[in-house]
């Protein structure tokens, strides 16, 4: 009580000249910008007239902005406030006040409040209540999730007590609560928590629709705790289990009402995204919306690309970040390849490959060489003219500094065949597939007819060298490659077979590879079995004697197929403009070659055509005439 009288006494007497206080004819105005601590503490010090203890840890600046002037009472209550913000709370002793952080004053020696309430300068106390109609065990359940993380709630059966121990401002609402359950005559109630109505108006329309029974042993009441926003109830078991099912049923969050939005896909496939939203949808409402909430609907738009959602305002709203994530803009590949069959023989002897951008002029020449005659220097080959420096070499011509790849045929017997030279650009992650073939009939069925005519049913198949690939590149400009290559043909030495046979070499794979770089697939061996007959005319022909002027030569060859594979990642128009014109001016090259200066062409006719330059770029777009 000495607390007490000591706290009443500085509310009425003491005047504190700390910078920020004012006081005035209305009260005392608390105004505080960056003021420290430690001198808040002081000023409070001053105010009760009491020591305070302070925990050493406290630290800090603090800024209170107060607009109309309140009582000294108020204005230590705005200290307590200062403290909570901080995580500090201020237990009272006998002759002083000490701050310390909340979770540790909890453990310490608190007051006790009772009904006639306590100290007013402790933050933390215990309040005791005694319960007259109620049992403390069914309030203490109640109210447990009610209560703060840092609070501790427990019932006294003995003596019917509930014990609370928490800041006063947290056991304020809670003791609104307990007074409302414990009146004469409710020995039972039941406490319904609102997710959405507010009590005070859902009260007044369950106490209008449905009044109490009469013939009930206990009348229904309805108590409202506004702060903790639940409704009580006490009263018959019927009555109660009535409002519990219409509080139930009002208590819902207003629907939005369903609008349709439509929105239209820069990069991606409406069609492809479509059904990946109507899985987000799905899952939306069946967790946000009720029985009687509007249907989410999703179209597609092809013509457009674009995808018709109709739907409420948050399911439309998720459903749009969703697009934005997946709706952008996607790397592209060109995959460049050669497919080439090469003798055993020759796989183990492709040249050295000589490549330079560098050239003294805008033509020269670049060799590639396996071996070398005597007294050849390959680095003085003469750049003006084709030079033949025997079997086992190739030389390639340089124009304009163009970088080529030079293959080189180790023999004058074409053991080196450039099957295909495909290129082809796609999207990532996106297959593309180019095929050089025929297409072949194939014999599925054969019936005779009444007339004996047979009646033959076939089914055509592509033949040929195809190409499939579906890039995907990975964040490191390595790109992951699903290659899938075949070289089929038809076989020329069935002659007895019913129907067409086809000879397939097939290479189904799955590789990585940096951007830029090449990659050899190869290993598909096959063997060609080839007889060479050499004679003397006519007298080679002679039955028995011609076996003397006459020689059969029976060769067995090994054909190796190799694919060389290079992508190129390509993210931007600048990089994609270089592509296309390194490929476009290669056929302007190839054109300008058949068009020779001093020929006649009013005698050899119309000379060679030759595609136009491709007009220059700004920024990614062509540029205006």
């Amino acid at each position: 009580m000495r607390g007490v009288r000591c706290f009443a006494l500085g509310c009425c007497l003491s005047v504190v000249w700390l910078a920020p206080v004012r006081v005035g004819a209305d009260g005392l105005a608390l105004s505080l910008d960056n003021a420290d601590l430690i001198e808040l503490v002081q000023w409070a010090s001053d105010l009760t007239e009491k020591a305070i203890i302070v925990h050493p840890d406290l630290r800090g600046e603090v800024t209170v902005i107060a607009g109309d002037p309140m009582t000294r009472a108020e204005a230590y209550d705005v200290f307590l406030s200062v403290l909570r913000v901080h995580g500090y709370a201020v237990v009272e002793d006998a002759e002083s006040l000490r701050i310390l952080p909340a979770d540790r004053a909890r453990r310490e020696g608190l007051p006790v409040q009772g009904e006639g309430g306590g100290s007013a300068a402790s933050d933390m106390a215990i309040h005791v209540v005694r319960l007259e109609n109620v049992k403390v065990d069914s309030v203490a359940g109640l109210l447990q999730p009610l209560t703060s993380p840092a609070a501790h709630l427990a019932a006294y059966p003995s003596g019917n007590l509930l014990l609370i121990a928490d800041r006063s401002g947290n056991v304020a609402p809670l003791l609104e609560i307990i007074g409302q359950m414990d009146r004469a005559g409710s020995a039972e109630f039941e406490l319904i928590e609102l997710n959405h109505a507010a009590a005070g108006e859902l009260a007044g329309v369950v106490e209008r629709l449905l009044p109490p029974s009469e013939q009930a042993l206990s009348p229904l009441r309805i108590g409202v705790a506004e702060r903790a926003n639940a409704i009580l109830l006490t009263g018959d078991v019927a009555d109660r289990e009535r409002v519990r099912q219409l509080i139930e049923r009002l208590d819902r969050a207003p629907e939005a009402a369903a609008g349709t939005q439509v929105f239209r896909l820069q990069y991606a496939s409406a069609a492809e995204v479509a059904p990946v939203l109507r899985t987000v949808a799905a899952t939306l409402s069946a967790r946000e919306r009720g029985p009687s909430a509007p249907e989410v609907v999703i179209g597609v738009l092809e013509g457009l690309n674009a995808v018709v959602v109709s739907a409420p305002a948050s399911v439309a709203a998720a459903l749009r970040a969703v697009l934005l994530e997946v709706d952008l803009p996607r790397a592209q590949v060109l995959v460049e390849a050669i497919i080439v069959e090469v003798s055993q023989e020759s796989a183990i002897e492709l040249g050295v490959e000589w490549t330079s951008d560098a050239l003294s002029g805008p033509s020269g020449t670049v060799g590639g060489f396996s071996f070398f005659p005597s007294g050849v220097n390959p680095l003085s080959v003469d750049r003006d003219g084709g030079v033949s420096l025997g079997t086992g070499l190739s030389v390639g011509r340089v124009r304009d500094g163009d970088l080529r790849t030079l293959f080189n045929a180790l023999s004058s017997d074409s053991d080196a065949n450039i099957l295909s030279t495909p290129t082809i650009m796609t999207l990532d992650n996106q297959e593309a597939s180019i095929l050089v073939g025929s297409n072949v009939p194939f014999i599925t069925g054969s019936e005779s007819q009444d007339n004996g005519n047979p009646f033959t049913t076939v089914q055509r198949e592509d033949i040929g060298i195809e190409l499939r690939v579906r890039p995907q590149v990975n964040n490191d400009e390595w790109v992951t490659l699903a290659i899938q290559q075949s070289v089929e043909s038809i076989s020329t030495s069935a002659v007895a077979a019913s129907d067409i046979i086809t000879n397939k070499r097939e290479i189904d794979t799955r590789v990585m590879v940096r951007s830029g770089s090449t990659l050899v697939l190869g290993g598909l061996v096959r063997d060609e079995a080839a007889e060479t007959r050499r004679k003397i005319p006519v007298l080679g022909d002679i039955p028995l004697l011609g076996a003397a002027f006459r020689s059969t030569d029976t060769s067995v060859n090994k054909r190796n197929l190799m694919v060389f594979i290079r992508p190129l990642i390509i993210r931007d128009a600048p990089s994609l403009d270089r592509v296309t014109r390194a490929g476009y001016e290669r056929v302007r090259r190839q054109q300008r070659g058949f068009q020779r200066p001093g020929d006649f062409y009013w005698i050899l006719g119309e000379p060679a055509p030759l595609l136009e330059p491709l007009p220059e770029t700004q920024g990614g777009e062509v540029a205006a005439p």
